[in-house]
């Protein structure tokens, strides 16, 4: 059958209607969301070490 699983969350790329992603966009798209979540984790390091200084 043609059912819709946890795993079918890839982009069917003969669908006309699908986001128009490069994958060089969605690869800086990843970058940039992990250089952010990596400089939050940093953040939040610094406030540990001010809370128990």
């Amino acid at each position: 059958g043609s059912h819709m699983g946890p795993n079918k969350m890839v982009v069917d790329l003969t669908d006309p209607n699908r986001p128009r992603f490069t994958l060089q966009e969605l690869r800086d798209v990843l970058q940039e969301r992990n250089k952010l979540k990596s400089q939050l984790l940093v953040v939040q390091e610094e406030l540990q070490c001010y809370k128990s200084g």
